[in-house]
């Protein structure tokens, strides 16, 4: 389909980045992956996700390349969070298609070091306006 298609939402870069006062949003990496791991093994960080705990480093990669697939299809953007300040892992959002078109979900998880600091208030709103602004 093409870019400008109407029921399409547009192609947003590899490198599209959303900053926040105190966050960047940008597409995941393989050096997230540490730091997702060591989240999914905190007892109860996955209760109610639909992932069970990764056994190994390893078996990130391949949701990491679904997440990057999903990107390219403009089906789901998935971004990892870090401190503008450090460039710090705070932890994941994402925006997808759900079943019902043109409905967008969002979920999201901050690792459990970064809990309580108020960094998904503050990207929580971010990413709503993309899905208005950008996604339709």
């Amino acid at each position: 389909m093409p870019e400008n298609h109407p029921s399409r939402p547009p192609l947003l870069a590899k490198v599209f980045k959303i900053t926040t006062p105190r966050c960047t949003l940008r597409i995941p990496a393989p050096r997230d992956l540490p730091h997702v791991f060591s989240a999914a093994q905190h007892p109860g960080f996955t209760d109610g996700m639909l992932w069970e705990p990764p056994k190994t480093l390893e078996e990130l990669q391949a949701p990491l390349e679904q997440s990057l697939a999903a990107w390219a299809q403009c089906t789901a953007f998935n971004f990892s969070i870090d401190t503008t300040t450090s460039s710090e892992f705070v932890g994941r959002i994402a925006i997808r298609k759900g079943s019902e078109s043109p409905v967008w979900a969002i979920g999201f998880w901050p690792h459990p070091s970064q809990q309580r600091k108020g960094f998904m208030r503050e990207v929580l709103p971010a990413i709503v306006n993309l899905g208005f602004e950008r996604l339709n």
